[in-house]
């Protein structure tokens, strides 16, 4: 009889964790698109954009304003960008479950992307691995909530995510 009224307790206990994630998950799911796309950015550059889930119908090329690294962050101007399975997940919003994490009606980050090559252009005060004009690479960078497509890195691609690129290649052939 106790154990019995235990199970029950603990049911009931587990469906309303699962009910309190899903309501966090709810309210957390609306993202900035209409704020970071209204107006023209004093600093602008061009970033790929979806505001909601679904087909490439979704991405549109926007101008938005231009990131400025920490204290210990790069600004990385892309010059060459890929698209890995991962990024169409993320513009699916599959599998579904992820989408506690990214948003459960609309994308919490509306840019894509985490494979890139490019050049420092910025560094923050703590930087001394990195300078600017540095021809860098780098892939599957762990922050892809932070690190997505556009003209210039977003601030928060970390010092030791970034990989010097191996001198003689040409400037932007990249091996897996």
């Amino acid at each position: 009889m106790k154990l019995k009224r235990i199970a029950g307790w603990s049911v009931l206990v587990l469906f309303l964790a699962i009910g309190i994630v899903f309501a966090v998950a709810w309210s957390r799911s609306d993202n900035t698109c209409d704020e970071d796309l209204a107006g023209t950015p004093r600093n602008p550059m061009k970033a790929i954009v979806y505001c909601d889930y679904g087909t490439a119908d979704v991405l549109r090329l926007e101008d938005i304003e231009k990131p400025v690294p920490a204290d210990d962050e790069l600004l990385v101007r892309v010059r060459a960008a890929a698209v890995n399975p991962l990024d169409w997940h993320y513009i699916r919003g599959t599998p579904y479950i992820m989408r506690l994490g990214t948003g459960l009606r609309k994308p919490a980050v509306i840019r894509l992307g985490v494979d890139f090559a490019g050049t420092v252009e910025a560094i923050g005060r703590n930087v001394t691995q990195f300078k600017p004009d540095l021809v860098i690479w780098s892939y599957g960078a762990n922050d892809v909530s932070a690190n997505r497509k556009k003209e210039y890195r977003e601030p928060t691609l970390r010092v030791i995510e970034a990989l010097k690129k191996q001198r003689g290649l040409d400037r932007f052939v990249l091996v897996g």
